[in-house]
């Protein structure tokens, strides 16, 4: 969508996408940004005169949005003039500072909004939500899931399975449990099914364009 011969091109991060089963969440959010920060430094040295872009979408969103935060503070593997824009749907990080996309409008993500949020890239952040989305609006439905989102991002179903243990127990984990019918199930729904087309996608890669 974002390819434009002589213009643009786009390059795909390739990490281990697929959190909790034998990798902790936190271990594969960090090869992501590694390996992000990384290609971005590659590119911005083969293509001197380029500015670069970000997209990501759920986990992708995080990586993404905790890499554009580094280059606004700069912490970046680029100074804030060389970044164009990013498009970050249902971003577990979602705060104040943005622009904001989708129908959330305040709130913040799972995770909370990143400490002192994008710095310099404010106005080129876009932040798309849909306001049931737990993941990315976290709110009174999903607060204890929230509150215990640090543990959980450290559990795999691997850890699981051979010690039968856990970091959440007795009424933390029951109240989790009753978030279930009323957050997070609706929540993940919307998670998974509100982002294409008009609902996210094309207004993403709309701002990606506008930012280039």
């Amino acid at each position: 969508m974002l390819e434009t011969f002589g213009t643009s091109t786009t390059r795909t991060v390739a990490y281990n996408a697929v959190p909790f089963v034998s990798t902790a969440y936190t271990q594969i959010q960090a090869d992501g940004i590694a390996k992000t920060r990384q290609l971005i430094a590659g590119t911005a040295a083969q293509c001197p005169s380029s500015t670069i872009s970000l997209a990501g979408y759920s986990l992708g969103a995080d990586v993404a949005s905790r890499v554009a935060a580094d280059i606004g503070h700069g912490r970046g593997p680029i100074d804030a003039d060389r970044f164009g824009s990013a498009a970050v749907i249902s971003s577990p990080n979602r705060g104040a500072g943005s622009v904001e996309g989708g129908t959330a409008r305040g709130g913040e993500g799972v995770f909370g909004a990143l400490p002192g949020g994008y710095g310099e890239l404010a106005d080129r952040v876009m932040d798309v939500c849909d306001s049931a989305d737990y993941i990315c609006n976290s709110d009174e439905r999903t607060k204890n899931t929230r509150g215990r989102a640090e543990a959980i991002t450290q559990m795999t179903a691997l850890d699981q399975g051979l010690t039968g243990s856990s970091d959440i127990r007795g009424t933390d984990n029951r109240s989790m449990v009753a978030e279930v019918p009323f957050g997070l199930a609706p929540g993940q729904y919307a998670h998974v099914s509100s982002y294409g087309g008009n609902g996210g996608v094309n207004p993403a890669y709309g701002f990606l364009r506008s930012n280039f």
